[in-house]
C-alpha cells in the first residue's frame, strides 16, 4: 500500500468482502479498512456503488445481512463520504464508459473513476483490475 493516504474510494467487491465472511477477499477486506480506520483515511463512496452493493449482499448472504450493511454504510461517522452522483458525474462516468474496450467494465464502475477524479482521491479500494487499466492506483 502507499504510504501517505488520505483519500480513498472504495468499490463494491471490497463492501462485499467485508460483508460476507466466505469471500475470497475477506480477511484482506477487514485488514486493509482496519489500517484505514487507524490512520484516519478519508473513505469514499456513492450512491451507485451503494445499490449495486446492496444488492449483491442480499442475493449472497439474504436480505437481513443487506439491511444491517446498509445501515451501517449510511449511519457510518465522519470517515466515510457517502457521494451522490449526480448529472454531472454521471456525464463523467458515461465518458468513461465509452472508452472502455471491455465489457466488463461497467458504468459503477466508470462512476468511481469520476468521484477519484473529482474529489482528488489517491485511489481506490477494490480487487477489479479495471481500475489499474485505467491509470487510477488500487489500493488492495
Amino acid at each position: 500500500m502507499t504510504k501517505n493516504v488520505k483519500k480513498v474510494v472504495v468499490d463494491t467487491d471490497v463492501w462485499v468482502g467485508l460483508a460476507n465472511r466466505n469471500d475470497a477477499h475477506h480477511e484482506a477486506c477487514l485488514a486493509v479498512m482496519r489500517k484505514f480506520e487507524k490512520e484516519g483515511v478519508h473513505l469514499i463512496t456513492s450512491n451507485y456503488v451503494f445499490a449495486e452493493t446492496i444488492t449483491v449482499v442480499s442475493r449472497l448472504a439474504g436480505k437481513e445481512a443487506a439491511w444491517k450493511l446498509a445501515m451501517k454504510i449510511r449511519q457510518a461517522g465522519t470517515g466515510l463520504e457517502y457521494v451522490w452522483i449526480d448529472e454531472e458525474l454521471e456525464g463523467k462516468a458515461l465518458e468513461h464508459f465509452k472508452r472502455q474496450t471491455s465489457k466488463n467494465v461497467s458504468l459503477v464502475d466508470c462512476s468511481n473513476m469520476a468521484v477519484i477524479e473529482k474529489w482528488g482521491a489517491d485511489g481506490i479500494l477494490s480487487f477489479d483490475k479495471a481500475y489499474r487499466k485505467n491509470g487510477f492506483a488500487m489500493l488492495t
